[in-house]
This record gives structure tokens, sequence and C-alpha cells, in this order.
């Protein structure tokens, strides 16, 4: 895991109201980074135990205070704050997008109440989920664990899908072949024995060339007797 260290750096100002200004990191945010929050305070007549870190929460609708107490560490998991001589930290040991990406702000309870507070930093996590992959040639959409059973001269048509933190560029190669099919949907016309093989899916993040994932399923083409697909093929299919 990476570890990246947002500085809000606490100034005071000529008239004895503390300026507060809150600087992000200079590398994007992977989910599972371990992250650290800091508060440096640069104005003697500060000391930690008047500084604190507030996370908006867009559910209420305001910010709510990040304590020491078990009940927000409930709240937002795997967060460890710290008060040390001059410093304030907020330590996320595994990033994660559902509890921790939002907007983040240090806050002096001896400030004035308009000047109380940094500008919000917003934390923004990078994600790519596992890809999943199904059979859509029907009206029905059945998920496939590794193989496709599809019956000489039928069309195919195939899906992966995965959810990101922006939306994933799909592609489709099959193994053996240097085609490549920029596309979520993979559909096979009239499908012939020589077909069959093992499919490749690929999703990349648009923008983070080091998010991306892959699956591979096993396209298997019978032949029918008498109408009906040669029983021990059909019983061997992994799809669900």
């Amino acid at each position: 895991m990476r570890g990246f260290i947002l500085f809000a750096i606490l100034a005071h100002a000529h008239s004895s109201i503390a300026a507060l200004v809150i600087k992000g990191p200079d590398k994007p945010v992977l989910e599972n980074d371990e992250v650290t929050l800091e508060c440096l305070l640069s104005d003697s007549e500060l000391n930690t135990s008047q500084v604190h870190f507030e996370k908006f929460s867009k559910y209420m609708n305001k910010w709510y205070r990040l304590e020491e107490e078990p009940m927000y560490r409930r709240c937002i998991p795997d967060v460890i704050l710290r008060r040390e001589a001059n410093q304030l930290l907020l330590s996320i040991r595994s990033i994660h997008s559902y509890f921790h990406q939002g907007l983040y702000r240090c806050v002096a309870d001896n400030a004035t109440a308009t000047d109380n507070s940094s500008q919000p930093l917003a934390i923004t996590i990078n994600y790519m989920r596992e890809l999943s992959v199904y059979d859509v040639s029907s009206s029905s959409r059945k998920f496939i664990k590794e193989n496709l059973l599809v019956t000489l001269g039928e069309d195919v048509e195939v899906e992966c899908s995965t959810t990101a933190s922006e939306a994933p560029q799909y592609f489709w190669q099959k193994y053996g072949e240097d085609w490549i099919v920029p596309s979520s949907k993979l559909r096979l016309k009239n499908v012939r024995m020589e077909d069959g093989g093992d499919y490749t899916c690929m999703a990349e993040h648009p923008t983070l060339s080091s998010l991306k994932k892959s699956s591979t399923i096993s396209i298997t083409v019978l032949t029918a007797t008498n109408g009906r697909l040669n029983q021990a093929w059909y019983d061997s299919t992994n799809l669900v």
C-alpha cells in the first residue's frame, strides 16, 4: 500500500484569528492506500487539544467531528487519531471509497465562527471492482462462471461489466488471435466450430493505467443430436 500525507497547515493572522489552510496529495489516491492527514500548528497560541478534524456527511448534509471514541471509529473504520506536541494526525490505514471518500477539514475551537475552519479538502479515491461476464444472447442475463456452451450455427452475445470510480474502457480478445474488439460486448454470428476457445475481457481505467482488470471465459461449440445438445457436454457447463 502507498502512503500519502495530506498537510493541513494552521497559520496565525495579525488579528490573532487562526487562518487554516489544507493541502492535498500530489498523486492520485487508490483504494486500499494508506493515507495520513496532518494538521501542523504554526500558531504558538494554539495546541493540538484546540484543533480537530471534521468530515462532511452528504447523507446528513452537515459536518461531523472525528473523535478518538470507539463509536466514531465504527462510523468511519480504519481511522486512527493521534495528538502530538505540535501535530494532529489522522491515519487511514486502508482507504475505501464507501467509507472515506469526501470532504475533510481542520477546525480550531478558539477561532471565530466564520474563520474557524480551513477550506474543504476533497479526497477522491480511484478504484475498479472485479469483472463479471454474462450471457446476454437471450432475454435473460446469465452469469458465466468459467464456461459457456453454445450450439453450432447459433448467435452468441456475451458482456462483461464492472464498477469503477470512472467509466472504464472495455476490450475483448481471443487467445491465439491478434484482433481486439473495443467494446464491453462480444457478438459471434452463426457460430462455427473454430469459434470455440478462450476469450478474455479487459477493463482499463480511463485516466490511471495501473487500474485494470481482466476475466477469461471458455466458449465450447457443440453439435446437436436429434435437435438436443449432447447431454455429457451440457452437464459440464459452469453457466449459472
